[in-house]
């Protein structure tokens, strides 16, 4: 590189981190993708100044053009995902046009041409399947293009139906549950955007939005082998990129039905199998040119309605809808011949009640009810052919309420520890007011001229977040009852103690700055390295705050501060001349997020708990039981680090017949610094505990507190007494969408050990909260908990697949089979600070049921015109009316009888009806 163009890149990228910092904002990512490739003549020596040119419906505005350098090759970047015309000219040789070049997000599609001198035809058309693997990055991950997620059987509520068809996540069940593992991590240490924009939680990391499904353009896991340009996550990263408009005025209309007789029933001997009164959904999508080839504009509307309940309970009158309103609008337009700008603008606004069950019924549950507006601007400017700029920013903005299912405030809740049921009412009001504001910049750069060619990416993100929780109990109190065993007791009757506390306001902040720098440096045809590094700067802490006209003080200073440096480092190397054969390999260091669950609870606006006994001879409760004060018996380790994640990959990549691709890698995720809450100043005492069970009894080791609960201090620290580790086997094939029929398929195999408490289910695999309840505070967490993850399904194969048939009919499949999930026995142990949750026995004692999960889709298009055509669908769900678990009840103490009794199914065999009209 010549010292001027070196200095220009470094004046740019000064003057860039300057800009953002006087900003003041937050972080943006990857929304696109590339191609390249190295031209020949017929004798495969290099040809340089061949014209490149690129166009695309995908892409507003004139063909993009690029011209070989002195080793033949040509590049484009940041094109929007879609289907591409290159075409290829040199003066004295004949032109080509190739076709169908698909660009992927995330990925680099290597084309390489060959020109043959000029003969009678001056242009010659290819029309050969695109390339499907990527030769420039070591990373691993799963695409799904429109064509796939079209036409797959999905519920049409979220995009997280097509996540548990991705190698390496875990979840509960199949549809719309945002709470997953991947590849081992814990639910909340994945990260989620949208058109570049981070859209995850602030308090705990996970998803909050759930777009339509229906503006999906395409939807990408990156999970293994992620640049530096990427950050937040233990897990993977969730992308989507979102529809656009088009040079052509375009719209659909359609609607999805689920009736009563619709479902049928996998659980004949329940006296309440699941039941559906209607599942439905509306959507309008209008897009197109504002000023042809300039400006174009999308937008999509959709309503949906839900009433159904699980297994085990009855659909009465006063079970309530779940019903939500999204829009959608974006806008892309080309400024002029080097600068774009795209806006998009998506919002959630529902009323969610949360389902009942066995054990919670309708009255106990939440009901939740919010907006989540999100705001993603992205501007682009071409200085040259080798030197790219992105500026991006925008945010997630939420305003949620959790609270009692018939808004009664005044009625407290109860649960029962000795039959495991609520009852009454929920426990109180919770507010939820998240604001999460980002503004990222990178600074692409080709370099050609030592030794070999470098993509250089130098990037600077800025993000500043706030938190705020505010929470009050039905008329200040919650009770808790016992039923079981009252020789533990000295009291008489079925209550047991209740806790009171007032209003409470906690909140937090984190802010972060983060550079980075990659490099994709190819040393020759056959070998490129991968090589980048991330620093960050976190801080959080909790600010002042008014409230109800009271002034609060936050913290004088950061209560955590982290300086992360993460190296990523990998290496692709060409088993061939052509790249169908690629080996990979990639090492990296991935931080967590902060969570503001960590400290929030800390805020001098909180408000503490004190708990009493009930007392049988004046029938109340005033037995001083326990105490608890946010502002004594809480606090955040001065020298608290960073968690992260050491990740490990190798795998090989081969393109077996056109457009289909097999992938086979191994996969090792070290944990380290986990960050959970520890009673540092509690006083407990060893004693046994004899747990009899079918007719055996063990002596566990427990651990009773005989200090006072004042003089308790629960500390969010480093735990170097817990341990992470997870080995994973993969085999991939992807199929992309040509001859008709496109195909995901993959074997997983996996073993996963980790701390972990007794819940059954992925969802149980989350550490987050501070206290007393947060886990591993209190030393019995820790019995039996080292074994298998909750998300350790030892086997899984997944299918994904779409095949357009003759006359219009589409067949769209998934199918999933996985080994049960590891769970264990839990006990009640009542101690001096309370009922203690116990595994009484390791995970891996039990298993859940196996899964075995077929869903098709029909599609019939009945065409009226070039551009008009009616869809008629008809999906399956459950075909083979799987009967397996979900939920068990496996506390043996609460269940009795009724151990390991299943409190939800999976939904049995139903079906959908649809109509899409689209002109």
């Amino acid at each position: 590189m010549s010292q001027t163009r070196f200095s220009l890149c470094v004046a740019l990228m000064l003057m860039l981190i300057v800009i953002l910092a006087l900003a003041g904002v937050a972080a943006a990512q990857q929304t696109s993708g590339g191609i390249r490739g190295i031209v020949r003549d017929d004798t495969g020596a290099v040809l340089v100044g061949v014209a490149v040119s690129a166009e695309s419906p995908a892409r507003v505005g004139t063909p993009a053009v690029d011209v070989t350098n002195s080793q033949g090759l040509y590049r484009f970047e940041g094109f929007p995902v879609g289907i591409y015309t290159l075409t290829f000219e040199l003066s004295g040789f004949g032109t080509v046009k190739r076709e169908n070049v698909r660009v992927e997000l995330g990925r680099n599609a290597q084309l390489d041409m060959t020109l043959g001198l000029a003969g009678t035809a001056e242009t010659v058309t290819v029309t050969a399947e695109a390339p499907v693997i990527d030769t420039v990055r070591a990373q691993y991950g799963t695409n799904f293009q429109r064509e796939l997620v079209e036409n797959i059987p999905t519920t049409r509520n979220s995009y997280f139906d097509i996540l548990t068809s991705v190698p390496g996540v875990k979840a509960d069940h199949e549809s719309n549950l945002s709470t997953f593992s991947v590849y081992g991590s814990n639910v909340e240490q994945n990260a989620f955007q949208m058109d570049g924009v981070d859209i995850s939680s602030v308090d705990e990391g996970g998803a909050w939005d759930y777009p339509n499904y229906d503006i999906i353009e395409e939807l990408q896991v990156l999970g293994i082998g992620v640049s530096a340009e990427y950050s937040g996550f233990q897990g993977a990263m969730i992308n989507i990129v979102t529809k656009s408009g088009s040079n052509e005025l375009r719209g659909s209309v359609s609607t999805y039905l689920v009736s009563d007789w619709m479902q049928g029933n996998n659980t004949p001997d329940e006296e309440f199998p699941a039941a559906v009164d209607y599942r439905r959904n509306f959507n309008f999508m209008l897009g197109g040119p504002i000023i042809k080839d300039k400006l174009w504009a999308i937008g999509q509307f959709q309503r949906s309605d839900e009433r159904d309940v699980p297994v085990g309970v009855e659909l009465t009158d006063d079970v309530v809808a779940r019903s939500a309103n999204k829009y959608f609008f974006k806008v892309n337009a080309q400024l002029s011949d080097k600068d774009r700008l795209a806006f998009t603008f998506d919002d959630n606004q529902f009323d969610w009640p949360t389902s009942p069950s066995r054990t919670q019924p309708i009255g106990t549950r939440p009901r939740e009810i919010g907006i989540n507006p999100v705001i993603a601007l992205r501007y682009t400017h071409v200085f040259n052919d080798s030197t790219l700029l992105e500026v991006s920013g925008g945010g997630i903005y939420i305003r949620d309420d959790w609270g009692p299912m018939f808004h009664d405030l005044e009625t407290p809740g109860r649960f029962d520890w000795g039959t495991g049921l609520s009852s009454a009412n929920y426990r109180g009001l919770w507010k939820s007011h998240q604001n999460k504001t980002q503004v990222a910049a990178a600074l692409t750069h080709y370099a050609d001229d030592f030794v070999g060619s470098h993509d250089f990416k130098f990037g600077a993100q800025f993000l500043r977040s706030l938190d705020k929780t505010t929470m009050e109990y039905n008329s200040g109190v919650f009770y808790y009852d016992y039923t079981g065993d009252y020789n533990y007791y000295d009291y008489v009757g079925n209550n047991y103690y209740a806790m009171y506390r007032a209003p409470a306001a906690y909140l937090g902040n984190v802010d972060t700055n983060s550079f980075f720098v990659n490099d994709n440096w190819t040393v020759n045809d056959r070998v490129t390295l991968n090589l980048g590094v991330r620093y960050e700067h976190m801080s959080a802490g909790i600010p002042d705050v008014t409230i109800g006209g009271e002034d609060f003080a936050g913290t004088s200073s950061s209560l955590i501060t982290f300086h992360n440096v993460s190296p990523r480092v990998g290496i692709t190397v060409g088993l061939d001349s052509v790249g169908k054969t690629v080996a990979k390999a990639s090492y990296g260091r991935y931080y967590g997020k902060i969570s503001t669950d960590w400290f929030k609870q800390q805020a001098t606006s909180n408000a503490g708990i004190d708990a009493r006994a009930w007392n049988g001879e004046t029938g109340t409760y005033d037995i001083p039981f326990w105490t608890w004060d946010p502002n004594f018996n809480l606090a955040t380790d001065p020298n608290l680090k960073n968690q992260y994640t050491d990740q490990f990959y190798i795998g090989l990549e081969r393109e077996l017949i056109p457009d289909l691709r097999l992938d086979v890698s191994f996969i090792i995720k070290e944990e380290a610094n986990f960050i959970r809450a520890r009673d540092v100043t509690g006083v407990y005492e060893e004693m046994p505990f004899e747990d009899l069970f079918e007719g055996v009894t063990q002596t566990l080791t427990v651990f009773n507190r005989v200090s006072d609960s004042s003089e308790s201090l629960y500390m969010s620290t480093n735990r170097d007494d817990f341990d992470q580790s997870y080995k994973s086997v993969v085999i991939q094939a992807n199929k992309r969408f040509s001859r008709n029929w496109t195909l995901n398929g993959a074997y997983q195999w996996q073993r996963g050990f980790s701390y972990a408490g007794g819940g059954i289910g992925v969802s149980s695999q989350s550490f987050r909260g501070q206290g007393a309840g947060g886990f591993g505070a209190d030393p019995n967490d820790l019995t039996n908990a080292y074994g298998r993850m909750p998300s350790d399904a030892t086997h899984s194969f997944n299918v994904t697949s779409a095949i357009n048939f003759p006359y219009d009919v589409v067949l769209g499949a998934r199918y999933t089979l996985q080994s049960g999930q590891p769970f264990g026995r839990v006990i009640n142990v009542p101690l001096d600070q309370g009922i203690r949750q116990v595994l009484a026995s390791p995970r891996g004692t039990y298993e859940l049921d196996a899964t075995n999960i077929l869903s098709l889709r029909f599609d019939k298009d009945i065409v009226f015109g070039e551009n008009r055509r009616l869809r008629v669908s008809f999906d399956i769900f459950n075909l083979f009316n799987s009967t397996a678990a979900i939920e068990l009840r496996n506390n043996s103490s609460s269940a009795g009888d009724d151990f390991l009794q299943q409190t939800e199914t999976i939904f049995p065999r139903s079906a959908m009806f649809a109509l899409r009209f689209e002109f």
